[in-house]
């Protein structure tokens, strides 16, 4: 029996796909293909496609329809500053009121470590109170996921990272916590023209 999958199970199952990488960046989106694959009319697809291209998951191009965005080393830099840009004012006001040590982030060994450090920079979002910040930096997160996950030896690199930030949280450590963000940051933008030259060689099927 096929099951239709309709409203919001839609857009969360394009956005699941897009996140993937499944996409090569440049891609065209199919609406009919698309919609064929989730048993459902181009409606809906459409509509999810727009309420992504409102979160910069997609890009709608007159006449063309919607592609998955390309990326520049200028593109990427900016990404990756607004992220430290957001978090910093929340570690350094969490330092300045002395905030309780958040609960332990626990790790788990069998997540994506991508992933993990997207958790542990909504952890440190959480500091601040402010819910709006949460979906800021979310939306960040899924923004660079791809980028992210193409930095090169990126498993030995991230997992170190990740257990560094959790470290820090755990204790309350914020002024080491800032110096940690900082740097992840810092070699983040040191490996963008590696980063974007391995998403444009994988886009032109190399």
């Amino acid at each position: 029996m096929v099951f239709k999958v309709v409203g919001n199970e839609v857009y969360e199952a394009i956005k699941a796909e897009l996140l993937s990488g499944a996409y090569p960046q440049g891609s065209r989106i199919d609406i009919a293909q698309m919609a064929d694959a989730l048993h459902t009319s181009a409606t809906p697809v459409r509509e999810s496609l727009m309420r992504l291209a409102g979160e910069q998951l997609v890009q709608a191009v007159p006449h063309l329809g919607f592609l998955t965005p390309r990326t520049s080393d200028a593109k990427l830099r900016r990404l990756i500053e607004w992220s430290q840009y957001q978090l910093l004012p929340a570690i350094q006001a969490a330092a300045i009121v002395k905030t309780a040590p958040s609960p332990s982030v626990k790790i788990a060994t069998n997540l994506d470590p991508v992933l993990q450090l997207e958790s542990i920079f909504l952890a440190i979002a959480a500091i601040d109170g402010n819910p709006e910040l949460r979906v800021s930096i979310g939306r960040t997160n899924e923004r660079l996921r791809i980028a992210r996950k193409a930095r090169p030896s990126l498993r030995h690199e991230v997992e170190a990272e990740n257990a560094a930030l959790a470290e820090c949280l755990a204790a309350g450590d914020y002024v080491r916590l800032e110096a940690v963000v900082l740097d992840c940051h810092r070699r983040f933008h040191a490996l963008v023209p590696k980063i974007v030259e391995r998403l444009e060689t994988e886009s032109n099927g190399e």
